[in-house]
């Protein structure tokens, strides 16, 4: 297999300003950095960018609500339903694979068209600093 990493990140629109949205579109800035530094060594440096997944994290922060967040999770995207965590694995299973040898620095946006349908989050400006 030639070089090849990953990453996970998103670049899913993220009004709310969570820091767990800004960490992940850090991700996909990172794994640019990552490319240009180390290309020279045959590694290829991706982000893949899931939508929301069905796992237990609907339980874990929704509790009994879960069903209701999925729901809502699942009509937000445009194939109507949330994604499964082997759906993920499989796009990470391909980049990482030698069907990928010339792929690098891309952002594989896994997330069943929801960027797609709502654009990115408007552009916001840090404030000033003193």
């Amino acid at each position: 297999m030639n070089g090849g990493s990953r990453s996970v990140g998103s670049r899913s629109p993220c009004r709310s300003g969570h820091p767990g949205c800004r960490a992940n579109a850090r991700c996909a800035r990172c794994a640019s950095w990552v490319l240009t530094e180390n290309a020279r060594y045959n590694i290829r440096v991706n982000c893949v960018c899931p939508g929301a997944i069905n796992t237990r994290a609907a339980e874990l922060l929704a509790g009994e609500r879960a069903d209701e967040v999925r729901r809502r999770q699942s009509a937000a995207h445009p194939l109507g339903r949330m994604g499964e965590a082997e759906e993920i694995a499989n796009a990470m299973l391909f980049l990482v694979s030698d069907q990928s040898s010339f792929i690098t620095g891309a952002a594989l946006v896994v997330d069943g068209g929801l960027l797609a349908h709502t654009g990115l989050p408007p552009f916001r400006t840090a404030p000033e600093r003193p």
